[in-house]
């Protein structure tokens, strides 16, 4: 990264006062919270993008809410677990409105029992959250900002409030996972129990899916669409014939 990349913004090209982490770096486990279960250190090599004031200490809060969501989730690994026992326990009680829990419960796993709680997820702070993530690594990957649309798109957001919303949601998910086995592209992270990511190739519309992966069990695909307004409307009959043959 050239000195005149580190003195801009990421996100929006304005003058950088700080670098950021990228994902924030609280999601990744302190060691003194997991040195009892596992050896080493899960903070190697973070990436970091300079960043203004806006689009780094100012969205501190988001980033707790992000790392408290992620971690909590059913299905991540031990690693996941453990940290929801040390680190989202501090912050919650530091915070105890962090996250609108609905309900919670107790599940049993053979001789074991699990407390689980049911959150509300607030879509619109994870897809801003997740949307700083790409445009992040974008940044790093290609030492530019990145100007075009974006979509996020994961099953993370699946809400029983709004049906079809999730429905086009997880056919899109199952678009993209089929793809992701021919991109040929390499996946990566120092941290992989914690992090990894995967860029896809541009295809011919100048678009680029890049996946996340947080503890092993939450993906996450952010569709980067680099098109003008120009070739989008000389596209407009091939996305239509997607709409029709994969949406109905």
């Amino acid at each position: 990264m050239t000195n005149k990349l580190r003195e801009i913004c990421y996100w929006c090209g304005k003058a950088a006062v700080s670098m950021e982490h990228v994902p924030p770096r609280c999601i990744f486990p302190e060691e003194k919270d997991v040195k009892k279960f596992y050896e080493g250190s899960y903070r190697k090599n973070l990436i970091k993008v300079p960043s203004c004031d806006l689009h780094n200490l100012e969205k501190s809060s988001l980033d707790e809410y992000l790392m408290a969501t992620l971690t909590s989730k059913v299905g991540n690994n031990s690693l996941a677990f453990i940290q929801t026992k040390t680190k989202i326990n501090r912050t919650l009680s530091r915070n105890k409105r962090l996250l609108n829990v609905k309900h919670s419960d107790v599940i049993e796993i053979g001789n074991y029992k699990f407390p689980i709680s049911m959150i509300e997820i607030d879509n619109q702070q994870l897809t801003y959250a997740f949307e700083g993530i790409a445009r992040g690594l974008y940044f790093y990957k290609n030492n530019q900002i990145y100007r075009g649309e974006i979509k996020v798109i994961s099953e993370i957001f699946n809400n029983e409030d709004y049906q079809e919303a999730m429905i086009f949601n997880n056919k899109w998910i199952k678009i993209i996972e089929n793809e992701a086995i021919d991109w040929g592209t390499k996946v990566l992270g120092e941290n992989s129990k914690v992090f990894t990511y995967q860029f896809s190739p541009i295809d011919g519309f100048n678009c680029q899916t890049l996946k996340l992966c947080f503890f092993e069990g939450i993906k996450v695909y952010v569709i980067l669409n680099g098109m003008s307004e120009e070739n989008r409307l000389k596209h407009q009959k091939n996305f239509e014939f997607i709409q029709e043959n994969f949406f109905d």
